[in-house]
């Protein structure tokens, strides 16, 4: 091989480690990347879900939901504002919302018997990595640790028969509904 030849296998394997590089760093930059902390106040009366999104690419939150680790769904209301029960927060690079969390999943989330799971609008899933106790008294926050989940995960079939169930159970509330004039337009609380 002359020196022209092995100046031409440099560049080359110059321009392919280069051009690995920055595709990997656009794949990167692209991905979905939530931080999500819950953070409960002081003597954990009440616990905040906090979402930020550290990646690039918009992400709209859809859907929060409480888990057990054994029985699989639970089905209560997760979250105390009645506004916040029909979610479509969309987060740009940096946005950040704050949800509040009842009393109920607060505890059973600190205590272990509940894990807490958001949905986006693909239908990702994603879990807290984070818990904190902010105190007044001390002006910061006491306890920083990683949430520990157990190793149990649910299997496909499990998760496919949640569906369904949370799908029958809708669909009856809705018939339900309709039976009781709920949705009629001719009723109104003027008359």
């Amino acid at each position: 091989m002359t020196i022209i030849d092995w100046v031409t296998f440099g560049i080359a394997v110059w321009g392919a480690v280069v051009a690995s590089i920055l595709g990997y760093l656009r794949i990167r930059e692209h991905r979905r990347d939530l931080d999500i902390h819950l953070e409960w106040k002081a003597f954990y009366e009440k616990c905040n879900l906090i979402i930020v999104n550290k990646g690039q690419r918009p992400i709209t939150i859809k859907r929060v939901i409480v888990r057990s680790p054994e029985d699989g769904w639970a089905g209560f209301s997760v979250l105390e504002d009645e506004k916040d029960k029909e979610l479509s927060y969309k987060l740009e690079y940096g946005g950040e919302v704050t949800l509040l969390l009842t009393d109920e999943v607060a505890k059973g989330v600190y205590y272990g018997n509940f894990e807490t799971l958001i949905y986006d609008a693909e239908g990702n899933e994603y879990r807290p990595t984070w818990k904190r106790v902010w105190s007044p008294r001390y002006e910061g926050y006491q306890d920083y640790e990683k949430i520990k989940y157990p190793k149990t995960k649910i299997s496909l079939w499990e998760r496919i028969k949640i569906k369904i169930h949370n799908y029958r159970v809708g669909r009856e509330t809705y018939k339900e509904l309709e039976r009781s004039g709920f949705f009629d337009e001719n009723t109104s609380e003027d008359n």
